[in-house]
């Protein structure tokens, strides 16, 4: 099974989740804040493919707002 990572939780399970590089800063784009004024970033790669996601969103009226646009993955273990 290559490219992934063993974890183990509380219960001895072993879960096998892809094996990913951390993201690099220059490959951010600036999203602006979220509700608590914090920055957002998003991937280079992601950026567009949103955009126009949410613009033809308007088109049928309808709002897409976002929450929560990229956590590292350093960050995302931290939580659990």
């Amino acid at each position: 099974m290559k490219n992934l990572i063993e974890t183990t939780k509380l219960d001895k399970t072993i879960f096998q989740r892809p094996k990913f590089e951390e993201v690099i800063k220059e490959d951010l784009i600036f999203w602006g804040q979220d509700v608590l004024h914090r920055d957002q970033f998003i991937h280079k790669s992601a950026y567009i493919p949103l955009k126009n996601m949410i613009k033809m969103a308007a088109k049928d009226n309808i709002i897409l707002e976002v929450l929560s646009i990229f956590r590292s993955y350093k960050y995302q273990e931290n939580l659990i």
